[in-house]
């Protein structure tokens, strides 16, 4: 039986790189790229265990890809894309 991360991993790819504004627009698909991007920022800036998470994997504010593991921690901590 599949773990809800194992689930959520096939579903949305998170074994391999994700450009940032594109895991945004996942998010936000009903408004312009760019305001999906920064509305995104706004939400890993809140949480403190996400932006944690992140910094522990490598990420910094202003990259514009995501490694896998940076993706599974916004896919764990937001929940995925469309809920």
């Amino acid at each position: 039986m599949k773990t809800e991360e194992q689930t959520v991993g096939s579903d949305y790819g998170i074994e391999r790189s994700w450009g940032y504004q594109e895991l945004a627009i996942l998010y936000f698909p009903h408004i312009k790229p760019e305001s999906a991007t920064r509305q995104l920022g706004r939400w890993i800036s809140v949480s403190r265990e996400l932006m944690s998470q992140l910094t522990a994997n490598g990420w910094k504010p202003g990259r514009k890809l995501l490694t896998p593991k940076q993706a599974a921690c916004i896919f764990r901590h937001l929940g995925p894309p469309g809920c």
